[in-house]
Parts: C-alpha cells; sequence; structure tokens
C-alpha cells in the first residue's frame, strides 16, 4: 500500500507525508550500508548489528575473490587485482581503473584485460558502464568499447570496504564525509 502511494503521489506531482519521507529514506540509507545480497540482509533481520553485517559483507568479498580464482585460473591475479581496485577508483579524479596500475605495466591497451573485465562484468562481480561520447540515440553506437568503469554489484559491499562499521557517515549525512561514490554506485545498480 505504501508503495502505490508513493508510486500515485510520484504520478500526480503530490509531495509525499513529511514523517512517511523521512521513514522511506532511513530505508533507503539502510539499504546503504545493508545492500541486498541475502546473508548480509539476513544478517541485518536478526541481528540488527552493523559489526556482523560488515564480517557478511567482508566475507563475501573473500569468495568473490576465490570464486574469480577457481574459475579462471590462467588469469585470476589480474582478475582479483582489478576487482579490488575498484573501490580506490570510485573516488579518484579519473574515475576508472588505470590499466597502467593493474600490473606496472606501462602503455597498456584495453585489449590486454579485456578477458578480465569480462569475467568480471559476466559473472555478476561487478557491473559496467561505457563511456558515451555523444548522448544521442541509440546509446551503444557512440559508446566506447575501450572506456569501461566497473562498479560493484552491491552497494553495500562498496560502503563496508570505505566506511567499515562507521556508518554513521551514511546515517547523519555528515558534512566533509565524500559519500558521492556510495550513491554514484547505487545508482549505476538500481539502472
Amino acid at each position: 500500500m505504501v508503495i502505490e502511494h508513493m508510486n500515485d503521489c510520484y504520478k500526480n506531482r503530490r509531495l509525499l507525508d513529511s514523517k512517511l519521507h523521512e521513514q522511506i529514506l532511513s530505508l533507503f540509507k539502510t539499504y546503504l550500508y545493508d545492500g541486498g545480497l541475502p546473508d548480509s540482509v539476513n544478517a541485518y533481520i536478526n541481528t540488527k548489528n552493523v559489526v556482523k553485517i560488515g564480517e557478511v559483507q567482508s566475507e563475501t568479498i573473500n569468495y568473490y575473490g576465490e570464486d574469480a580464482s577457481k574459475y579462471n585460473k590462467e588469469n585470476k591475479f589480474k582478475i582479483k587485482r582489478i576487482h579490488d581496485m575498484l573501490s580506490s577508483n570510485i573516488d579518484n579524479k579519473v574515475k576508472r581503473i588505470q590499466l597502467n596500475k593493474i600490473e606496472d605495466i606501462n602503455k597498456v591497451r584495453y585489449t590486454y584485460y579485456q578477458d578480465e573485465f569480462d569475467y568480471l562484468i559476466s559473472s555478476g562481480l561487478s557491473l559496467a558502464t561505457k563511456v558515451i561520447s555523444e548522448p544521442k540515440f541509440p546509446l551503444t553506437q557512440s559508446s566506447s568499447k575501450n572506456l569501461v568503469k566497473l562498479y560493484y554489484n552491491d552497494v553495500a559491499l562498496l560502503t563496508n570496504i570505505l566506511y567499515k562499521n562507521n556508518i554513521n557517515a551514511i546515517l547523519d549525512d555528515k558534512k566533509g564525509v565524500n559519500i558521492g561514490s556510495v550513491y554514484e554506485t547505487v545508482v549505476a545498480q538500481e539502472l
């Protein structure tokens, strides 16, 4: 009923009641640090303990790394390195993984790591966005094949890496703490 009411308000351009708005915003903030992975959601439901939720998320991140090494033994270290670089590059000026920092190789091209990027994307471990040179329909015709930005497949994994158990940055909208990358990741996830 609440979702129907919100949808009706949206369609008819009416504001939500401020109390309902605050409740929905609170649930959204909970989603930013808990995410949608089943084990994390269960930890939240059963304990409401941020430390336990963080433990589940850290374990999940480790499983992802182990999983990559099982299925792609030849490139497992490159895959893990790229995945590990996601959080450090989200707030970066360049905003995407710099290829020369994966293995410290100068003048390397995207095609050299294309299999590793494809693995992370096709396995569902990462979400990809391609650079669009000109925003016109259809977007695929103006997308760059070599400029790809990766995001975590669940926003809470990023939140866990960036803030660990200090979720006040998200809950309290602390000034001075840049959570733009968290919002960018949740938008990429929703899109």
